[in-house]
């Protein structure tokens, strides 16, 4: 799903949001990759840090320059 600068081709850079949000792959599904994967190793909430611990390092290596960051939630597991 990389357009080839580390940022998802389905972004929109214009309202920082995904442009197939509802038909969106299961790898974008952080709830069902927590669901999946994690559940059983640690919290919702420590999940979600770590995810946002890695945004930050891809952001400071440059990953994505020029798009805005979109603000992760604690609690959207549903969506």
């Amino acid at each position: 799903m990389d357009r080839g600068d580390g940022v998802c081709r389905h972004l929109d850079e214009n309202n920082a949001g995904c442009r197939i949000y509802d038909q969106r792959p299961d790898a974008c599904r952080i709830d069902r990759q927590y669901e999946l994967h994690y559940r059983q190793a640690m919290s919702w909430e420590t999940f979600v840090q770590i995810n946002e611990a890695g945004c930050k390092q891809l952001q400071a290596l440059g990953v994505g320059e020029g798009t805005r960051a979109i603000p992760a939630s604690t609690d959207n597991r549903n969506t």
